[in-house]
C-alpha cells in the first residue's frame, strides 16, 4: 500500500477516522486528504413477516477484518436465531472458505444463512424482514450497512469503534468493545430475546440524516477540482 500510496497525487476518504489512519501510519500530508461522505438512500420497506426466530442481518465482504468467525462462534450455541450473511466471497478466498467451513462443520447451515452478493430488492427485503442488524468488524471506513441499518429503525448490535459511534450515535444500538468468548453472546441473550428490550431499542433509534448520492457526489467533484 505505502508503494502505491506515494504515486497517488491526492486522496477523498469517507471519514475522519479514515484521514487520520493515512496522515499518522503512511505519513501522508493531511491537505492532501479530504473527507467526503458516501450517499446513504433510504430502502424500500416490505411488510414483516411473523417469525419465532430473532433474525440478524450483517452486510459485508467475508474478509477478515469483519471477525465473521468471531460472531458465528458467538451465536453457535444460541437457540431460536438466525443469522443472514450478505457480502461478496471473492476478495480474501481463503477466509471465505474458512468461513463457509466453520458453517458446515457445525451443522449451521440453517441457522446461518450465508447470501452472497444479493439484489437490490432481496436487500431491502432482508432489512424488512430481520430484527436486529449486527456488526463484528474491527474496523469501518465508515459503515454504510449500519447507516442503513438506522434509517431502516433497526436496532443495532456493534462493536464499539470511533468511527461507527460517529456514523450512528448512541441510541437504539447495542456496542460491545473486546472479542472475548462469551461477549458477544451474553449481549445476544440479554437483550434480543425480550421484547420490552427491543420495543425500546427500536424507539430510540436516532433519526439520523445522512447525505444523498446526489449530494455525495456533488462534494466528490467539488474535491477533486480543488485537489
Amino acid at each position: 500500500a505505502k508503494k502505491i500510496y506515494k504515486k497517488v497525487d491526492y486522496f477523498i476518504v469517507t471519514s475522519s477516522d479514515t484521514k487520520k489512519l493515512l496522515s499518522k501510519k503512511f505519513n501522508i500530508n493531511s491537505n492532501k486528504i479530504s473527507i467526503v461522505e458516501p450517499g446513504i438512500e433510504k430502502l424500500k420497506k416490505y411488510k414483516k413477516t411473523p417469525s419465532k426466530l430473532i433474525k440478524l442481518l450483517t452486510c459485508g465482504s467475508i474478509i477478515e477484518r469483519k471477525k465473521y468467525n468471531y460472531l458465528i462462534n458467538e451465536i453457535h450455541e444460541i437457540d431460536n436465531i438466525e443469522l443472514n450473511i450478505i457480502g461478496d466471497t471473492s476478495r480474501e478466498t481463503q477466509y471465505s472458505a474458512k468461513i463457509k467451513k466453520q458453517i458446515t462443520d457445525n451443522k449451521l447451515t440453517k441457522k446461518i444463512i450465508l447470501h452472497g452478493k444479493v439484489s437490490q430488492i432481496k436487500l431491502e427485503k432482508l432489512y424488512s424482514q430481520c430484527d436486529f442488524y449486527i456488526s463484528s468488524s474491527k474496523y469501518e471506513g465508515f459503515g454504510m450497512s449500519l447507516a442503513n441499518a438506522a434509517i431502516s429503525r433497526l436496532p443495532i448490535i456493534s462493536y464499539e469503534t470511533s468511527t461507527i459511534k460517529k456514523t450512528i450515535g448512541k441510541s437504539g444500538v447495542l456496542y460491545f468493545d473486546n472479542f472475548k468468548k462469551g461477549t458477544l453472546q451474553k449481549l445476544i441473550l440479554n437483550n434480543c430475546f425480550n421484547i420490552e428490550v427491543y420495543k425500546k431499542l427500536k424507539n430510540s433509534v436516532a433519526k439520523k440524516k445522512y447525505l444523498t448520492n446526489a449530494q455525495s457526489a456533488k462534494l466528490f467533484i467539488k474535491a477533486i477540482n480543488n485537489a
